[in-house]
């Protein structure tokens, strides 16, 4: 997956690329893409469920196994730090942590 420039509207966008990655956050836009870059020539889906703070930041993010197509563990360490890396609106309306999730599209160059 090459870096993947993301639509900042929405709660749920696809990316465009050699990749997509989409995100569910109710409520909130993405601000900031996570920045991921990948030559590994692997296909297939990773989850990632994550955690964000009313500032908007990315304070925790683990691998999903339901709707993930395998378990590369370096594509998993990489979507993890690229997820800690994106930011969201902030909202001092939504929840002390609001927990969310990113789906990132991996797929041959």
């Amino acid at each position: 997956m090459g870096n993947s420039n993301i639509p900042r509207a929405g709660s749920n966008s696809n990316g465009i690329g050699t990749g997509d990655i989409g995100f569910n956050l109710g409520g909130r836009e993405l601000t900031t893409s996570p920045p991921i870059s990948d030559d590994s020539q692997e296909v297939g889906t990773l989850v990632l469920r994550i955690r964000v703070d009313r500032q908007g930041n990315v304070i925790d993010a683990q691998y999903n196994s339901q709707g993930s197509t395998y378990i590369s563990g370096g594509l998993v360490a990489k979507a993890i730090t690229a997820a800690k890396k994106a930011k969201f609106s902030p909202s001092a309306d939504a929840p002390e942590i609001q927990m969310g999730s990113f789906t990132f599209k991996f797929r041959v160059k």
